[in-house]
């Protein structure tokens, strides 16, 4: 029965001695898997803190970005306002020349007709300058005629003479009824000034 003690007891030793590796070994895993744990911890925190530098440089950019876009929108604006200025600018330009065009337009619709009003004032003065020169000649011819005509006295028959004329009637008619020929009727006519 010692033997039997013996066994049991030798038995116990290697129960305790399984037990006290397999101890061993399970907190050595537990060891690992700490170790494990705090690296899978370290590479989470690693991870976690990459994503936060990411999240901020995407915050960065995207105020950068709406930065830009509200630059190039007040940009867009201020070309806006300029263009609409320069429109407006080339309209009244536009309209100024236009109405410039329209007043030499008149100018010159004004100088060609005071132009043509010159030239048929000359056309009248040189006309009048012909007649006048016709007249002289008249004249000289009525007062060469005149010299060789005695002068006629102021009498009744003159005096019929340039009253009919006064009262519209020709000289054909004034000759017809005073029995006077034409050309002392003309004569008594341009003497009176009628």
């Amino acid at each position: 029965m010692i033997q039997f003690y013996v066994c049991i007891i030798f038995l116990a030793i290697i129960l305790i001695c399984s037990t006290f590796v397999w101890i061993i070994y399970d907190k050595r895993n537990a060891n690992n898997y700490e170790k494990r744990l705090d690296s899978k911890k370290q590479e989470l925190i690693t991870i976690i803190n990459d994503a936060e530098q990411m999240v901020e440089e995407l915050n960065k950019f995207s105020d950068y970005i709406v930065e830009q876009v509200n630059l190039k929108d007040n940009e867009m604006i201020k070309n806006l306002k300029n263009a609409e200025d320069r429109i407006f600018k080339i309209n009244e330009d536009a309209q100024y020349l236009l109405n410039l065009e329209f007043e030499q337009s008149q100018f010159k619709v004004k100088e060609e007709v005071k132009n043509k009003e010159e030239i048929k004032l000359k056309n009248k003065e040189k006309t009048i300058k012909e007649d006048l020169s016709e007249e002289e000649l008249s004249n000289k011819n009525i007062n060469k005629f005149k010299s060789n005509v005695k002068v006629i006295p102021m009498n009744a028959r003159y005096k019929d003479v340039v009253n009919l004329s006064r009262k519209g009637l020709n000289k054909s008619e004034i000759a017809k009824m005073l029995d006077i020929g034409k050309g002392e009727i003309e004569l008594i006519l341009e003497v009176s000034g009628g």
